[in-house]
């Protein structure tokens, strides 16, 4: 969880004219520097991930959907789908009915020095990530997820359970779920059911995480 925190808020920090900046985010370095404070034994204060790095730009929040589909021969798809907005941008295509999404809304529209104003070439940075693991030539897993900022902590949770903890793709995707969100306060969610219990609970909140919510089946 502590991971998937400082991950987002470095991808929004790296943001510049030509999108995400995949190498600095990649910087033995900097995982060194994020591997320390994990290890400090307690939640990493927003304020302490901010220092290392430049102050990131705010995840955005939209409405999404996401399809994995896998064929017979392995061909394979991940997509991932936002409308961005409820209803997009309120028009839809006259013949084929689709909604037209809303996405010009993650640009910011109104100061002309921000990475996010619209110009060519430029692109928003967004934490959809439909993800295909290979092995040999032939897709392991896909998966994708919807849910904003929440999307990366649903994805990592799944590769860990097939590449880790050796699940098939149906376990990986059921099994509960610990989600981090972008909420300030460092909010954290759990999906309790087996393994997880109450105490799991109580012991995130004596880690330092200030708000958990539990997802009940």
């Amino acid at each position: 969880t502590e991971a998937v925190r400082m991950a987002l808020y470095d991808a929004y920090a790296s943001l510049g004219d030509g999108g995400i900046d995949d190498a600095r985010l990649a910087d033995p370095t900097l995982a060194a520097v994020r591997a320390r404070q994990i290890d400090e034994g307690g939640v990493t204060s927003v304020e302490r991930i901010l220092s290392t790095r430049a102050a990131p730009l705010a995840p955005r929040q939209g409405g999404t959907t996401h399809l994995s589909v896998v064929d017979g021969d392995g061909n394979a798809v991940s997509m991932t789908l936002s409308l961005n907005n409820e209803f997009g941008d309120g028009g839809t295509h006259d013949e084929l009915g689709f909604a037209y999404n809303g996405a010009l809304g993650f640009y910011d529209l109104d100061n002309p020095r921000s990475p996010l104003w619209p110009r060519p070439g430029r692109v928003f940075p967004t934490t959809a990530a439909p993800t295909i693991l290979v092995r040999d030539g032939r897709p392991v897993i896909v998966v994708g997820s919807p849910g904003s900022a929440r999307i990366t902590s649903a994805v990592v949770n799944a590769v860990v359970n097939v590449v880790d903890r050796g699940m098939d793709a149906a376990a990986a995707v059921s099994a509960p779920r610990v989600l981090w969100d972008h909420a300030p306060q460092n909010r954290v969610m759990v999906e309790m059911a087996g393994p997880h219990t109450d105490d799991d609970l109580e012991a995130l909140r004596e880690y330092g995480y200030n708000v958990v919510y539990a997802q009940r089946y």
